[in-house]
This record gives structure tokens, sequence and C-alpha cells, in this order.
């Protein structure tokens, strides 16, 4: 179904942890839910990863290239640009993805609305009866 957690998945997770605060709360609900420990103070001790335990021999599932995590910084000498660099735009694609995700989550599903159709009585009311005239008058 997912793949198994890496570091560039949960750095991900994380970099969406910190930039969407709705997504924040409802992980903070979900632990509390599950009786997790809460995150609130020190940093705890790393726990063993699924890329530790994978035998060397075993072929790894096909992944899109990554950046790398530290882009090479531009020397002193060249100057800047105006333009973006790539990493940034691909940044600032991702967060309006997220932001856009995050909406779309939020929104209430859409319900037909139902019409009332209006009852037609089958028979007269006592009331009615009574209130006509019974002959016209000459």
């Amino acid at each position: 179904m997912y793949p198994p957690p890496s570091s560039t998945i949960l750095a991900n997770i994380v970099n969406a942890l910190a930039s969407v605060p709705k997504f924040y709360v409802q992980v903070l609900h979900l632990m509390n839910k599950m009786n997790l420990p809460t995150p609130f103070g020190p940093i705890t001790a790393r726990p063993p990863m699924y890329e530790d335990y994978m035998p060397l021999h075993a072929p790894l599932p096909p992944t899109s290239p990554q950046p790398p995590e530290e882009p090479p910084l531009p020397e002193e000498d060249e100057e800047l640009s105006s333009e973006e660099s790539e990493y940034e735009s691909t940044d600032d694609e991702d967060r309006q993805r997220m932001n856009k995700l995050m909406e779309l989550a939020n929104l209430q599903p859409k319900r037909p609305k139902t019409i009332k159709q209006r009852h037609v009585r089958k028979k007269r009311k006592i009331k009615d009866m009574l209130n006509t005239p019974l002959c016209p008058s000459h």
C-alpha cells in the first residue's frame, strides 16, 4: 500500500507538519487517541528504521530522482539572479499543492438538495365541504 518509512519520506512528512498547522493538530490528536507518548519534551531516541534491516541483496523499489539533501550554495563571486532556483520553485509548488489538498480535505461533502414535493390531497376536507355553497342562488 505505502512504501516503508525512510529518512526522505519522514523528512517530507516533517516539512508538511511544519507548514500546515491543521495537519500538525490532527497528528497530535491521532497520537493522543493511539496513546502514544506526547512529543513535547526532549528528543527521544531514534527508533530502528526499516532501512536498517533491509538485506543488502534485496533490490530497492524504483524511486524518482530526488534533489540532494543540501544543494550546493552559489559562490560569492556569482551575482544572484532574480530568477528562482529549481529547488525553491518545487518547494513553492509542493506547498501550494499541500495547501490545495488541505482545503479539499476540509470541505464538507456536498449532498444533493432534496426538493420537497407538494402533496396533493385525494380526499376533500370536511371543512371545505361545509364552506362550499350547496346550490347557487338565483
